[in-house]
């Protein structure tokens, strides 16, 4: 599953512009012509949640559509509770990574190993890669310790 991210960039010269854009996608208009229009997942979770029907049956119980109804309750429980986005990084190739964390992941998933030995093994793998990438190209090493030790400050 993949999901659309917005940010505002901190040079912007119309903060205020992107500000009002940010509250529509955010907006009921928004998400109700996600699930409408788009037939997909809306992005604020009040809309797929069923304690909530007064927002989310729209989206898990189409009117025109009941036999969509299980596939979005499932999909609208999978995302609230165990969805992740992809994530990419500057520093490796993205086919690279989902090469390791797919290893892992159907490793994990053929019982092969614990979900603890995947993620280390991920991480380590992943880590290695990094590090062989910051060998091939030193250009990126200033940037990466950069962005390293600002994570580092993030998590403490």
């Amino acid at each position: 599953m993949g999901a659309r991210m917005a940010a505002i960039y901190k040079g912007s010269k119309h903060r205020d512009l992107a500000k009002v854009f940010m509250s529509y996608l955010t907006s009921d208009e928004y998400n109700q012509c996600v699930m409408r229009d788009v037939d997909s997942i809306p992005p604020i979770p009040k809309y797929t949640d069923s304690a909530q029907p007064q927002f989310s049956d729209a989206y898990l119980k189409p009117a025109n559509y009941p036999w969509e109804w299980v596939s979005h309750q499932g999909f609208g429980w999978a995302v609230r509770h165990i969805g992740v986005s992809d994530t990419w990084s500057p520093f490796l190739l993205p086919s690279e990574a989902g090469r390791i964390e797919n290893l892992w992941l159907e490793s994990f998933m053929n019982d092969r190993c614990t979900a603890e030995q995947a993620a280390a093994g991920m991480q380590k793998e992943i880590n290695q890669a990094l590090d062989d990438n910051m060998r091939r190209h030193p250009e990126l090493r200033e940037r990466y310790d950069k962005a390293v030790a600002l994570q580092q400050r993030i998590n403490a």
